[in-house]
């Protein structure tokens, strides 16, 4: 009887765990580069000072990208997450 080669066995089994390790390490890579998301009125911790680095504190009429106009009245703080904003009114 004939037994098999483990070598040739051992690669295909540790794909899995390779793609897992490799899944991971990029999700943490990219969670790195992201901006800070503002989830709550003054911040992730409540305190009102954001770990971001220059941004501005001040700008004009056409330093902006975009606007928009809410109707209503809201009470309740902006969310920054990823690349959205959301407000109630």
């Amino acid at each position: 009887m004939k037994t098999a080669d483990r070598s040739a066995t051992r690669g295909p089994k540790l794909w899995p765990s390779f793609v897992a390790v490799l899944s991971c390490c990029l999700a943490i890579s990219s969670n790195l580069t992201k901006a800070e998301n503002w989830p709550q009125f003054r911040g992730a911790d409540g305190s009102g000072i954001s770990s971001e680095k220059g941004i501005p504190t001040s700008w004009s009429q056409g330093e902006y990208l975009w606007d928009v106009a809410i109707t209503g009245t809201g009470h309740g703080a902006p969310v920054i997450w990823g690349d959205s904003v959301f407000v109630t009114s």
